[in-house]
Order: C-alpha cells, then structure tokens, then sequence
C-alpha cells in the first residue's frame, strides 16, 4: 500500500474518533447538548459553505462551456434551500 494511501487512511481514522468521542461526550449531558447543538449546526454550515464559494462553486464554472448553466443551478439550488429553511 502507498504511504500517502496510509497517511490519508489514519488521518480520516484519527478525525472519525474525534468526532465520535465528541458525541459521546455531549450526549452524557443533555443541557450541555441542547446549548451546543445550534453552534454546532452553525459550524457544520459555515464550513460547507465555505467549501462550496472557495473550491466548488470557481471549478464548475471551469468545467462548462456554458456558465450561465452554473450560475442558474446555484440560483436555484439557493431558492431551495431558503424554501425548504423557513419555518
């Protein structure tokens, strides 16, 4: 097996016990969890939105010959979310 192959493995390991860890440790205390879980859910959001504006969003406009294409689909996948958002 490659080292990078090895490397990649654990670190995707070693974050998955983080996270698991995380929630065992929140689940034990209820109020603890009911504060966190909002902040938690913000993070989750702010960093796949991030992802989105700083690597998905440029690389699908790279990859078409059309980009009012990618431009429409953001327009409309934005709409939904805030659709499927209100309360």
């Amino acid at each position: 097996m490659n080292i990078i192959n090895v490397y990649a493995l654990t670190s995707v390991f070693v974050v998955s016990l983080i996270s698991i860890i995380g929630v065992f440790t929140l689940s034990l205390n209820q109020k603890i969890l009911n504060k966190s879980v909002f902040l938690l859910v913000s993070l989750a959001v702010g960093a796949l939105f991030g992802d989105a504006i700083i690597q998905l969003i440029p690389e699908a406009f790279e990859s078409v010959e059309n980009p009012a294409r990618v431009s429409l689909f953001i327009i409309i996948g934005e709409t939904w979310c805030h659709i499927l958002n209100r309360p």
